[in-house]
């Protein structure tokens, strides 16, 4: 049966409106390289941010909350001291409280003696004073030894089985790193690329 001839122009708005093959190759095209990409990203800011901790020596399973032993020897350091906390003068953070953990455990421990016998030290935190007494039992290496982590085979296995998780979830960056290296579809749709974004532009 011939086609009816008043039905002719809705077929050629029909046709109009379906996509055509180039529109879905570019379509899908297009999800190839905008999946792996979100992919991507994400995966690297998760990177960089486990590589922020690394590099400044932290613990990761303290910032995990996982419970440590040495946290709980920590909190009695200041039965050790002559001060309950060292006397803050400057903070990196407004309202931030630094511990005699936060002494003992930093990367950075540099002291000047001052007139009373007192001594400024700058530590990670920022700057506290430090009477001449706690000074000298502090560069004993005891105090940071009852607070760090490694001294209790409990806390250095929370550490490993921390790394282990962290391993895993940045397991996805080599993965990713494959596929994105490897070559594109090797059918050419640069061509329907551009149909595809002459057909947007309009």
């Amino acid at each position: 049966m011939p086609p009816d001839p008043s039905q002719e122009p809705q077929r050629k708005e029909r046709q109009a409106l379906r996509p055509s093959t180039g529109d879905l190759h570019a379509r899908s095209y297009l999800r190839h390289l905008v999946l792996p990409e979100t992919a991507l990203r994400s995966t690297l800011e998760l990177l960089q941010s486990y590589q922020t901790v690394l590099q400044a020596d932290l613990n990761l399973a303290r910032l995990f909350e996982v419970p440590l032993a040495s946290d709980l020897k920590a909190e009695r350091l200041q039965s050790l001291f002559t001060e309950s906390n060292p006397r803050a003068l400057e903070a990196d953070q407004a309202r931030c409280t630094i511990h005699w953990a936060d002494v003992v455990l930093s990367s950075t421990y540099e002291w000047e003696q001052q007139a009373d016998g007192n001594n400024h030290v700058r530590v990670d935190k920022g700057k506290v004073e430090v009477s001449k007494q706690d000074h000298e039992f502090i560069t004993t290496g005891l105090p940071r030894q009852i607070a760090d982590p490694h001294s209790y085979p409990s806390d250095v296995a929370s550490e490993i089985n921390i790394v282990k998780l962290t391993r895993s979830q940045i397991a996805p960056w080599r993965d990713l790193t494959v596929r994105c290296s490897c070559s594109p579809p090797s059918v050419d749709h640069s061509a329907d690329l551009c149909e595809f974004s002459e057909s947007n532009n309009r």
